[in-house]
């Protein structure tokens, strides 16, 4: 396992404020948004979004985002299910009922194939 330096002290504490939410009295929900704005700021990203896979493992039970106002919000639509690229790639992967990891590859693959040249559209 790598690990990197952090030699900039602010990055340093936010790094271990994000860590230290683990331990706060708030509700999920709440907690949850705390990590992804934690995440995001800390990377720099504008946007961020988390989501929970559900306890039936085939769709997202939620999706927290950060930096997405009502304005980006209704130009998206709805919110992920995990049915689709996002339940392809994070609740599909790896295939927990593959017999080997080849298997598991060989489905990532015809997935990728299948969904290759569609477009993406980005407010």
């Amino acid at each position: 396992m790598s690990f990197r330096r952090i030699t900039d002290p602010a990055r340093l504490h936010a790094l271990i404020d994000a860590m230290l939410l683990i331990e706060t009295d708030a509700d999920l929900t709440d907690l949850l948004g705390l990590i992804v704005t934690a995440a995001s700021q800390l990377v720099g990203a504008r946007y961020g979004a988390l989501g929970v896979v559900g306890g039936d493992r085939a769709s997202l039970s939620r999706f927290v985002t950060y930096g997405v106002d009502e304005g980006v919000s209704s130009l998206i639509g709805a919110t992920p299910h995990g049915h689709g690229v996002l339940g392809e790639t994070i609740i599909g992967f790896p295939v927990p009922d593959a017999k080997t990891p080849a298997e598991s590859l060989a489905r990532a693959e015809r997935f990728m194939k299948a969904w290759a040249g569609d477009d993406l559209i980005v407010p």
